[in-house]
C-alpha cells in the first residue's frame, strides 16, 4: 500500500498579457484572498501565492478543528502585503 498526497488544489497560468494569474482547481477560477483577485501577476509571487494558498489547503483538510476561512485568509493577505 502506497500514500500519494493529494492534488495541489492552486495552480499558476499564464494569460494572453504574458502576467500569472493563480488558478484554483475546484472552481477553474482565479483564487481570491480577501476580495482580491490573484490575476496580473509577476511569476515568483503567483508562485508564492499558489504555493501558499496549497500548504493552507493542506492543513485545513488535515487539521481538527478545521482551520476557518477568516485566520486563512489574514494569512495570505498578510504575505501580498494587503491590510485587514
Amino acid at each position: 500500500m502506497s500514500f500519494s498526497p493529494p492534488a495541489d488544489r492552486y495552480t499558476i497560468q499564464r494569460d494572453e498579457a504574458g502576467t500569472w494569474n493563480v488558478l484554483d482547481l475546484e472552481t477553474e477560477l482565479p483564487a481570491t484572498v480577501r476580495d482580491r483577485i490573484l490575476v496580473a501577476m509577476p511569476i515568483e509571487e503567483a508562485r508564492d501565492a499558489a504555493a501558499m494558498l496549497n500548504i493552507i489547503d493542506s492543513w485545513r483538510r488535515e487539521s481538527s478543528p478545521p482551520l476557518r476561512e477568516p485566520t486563512i485568509q489574514s494569512a495570505i493577505a498578510s504575505y501580498l502585503g494587503d491590510r485587514p
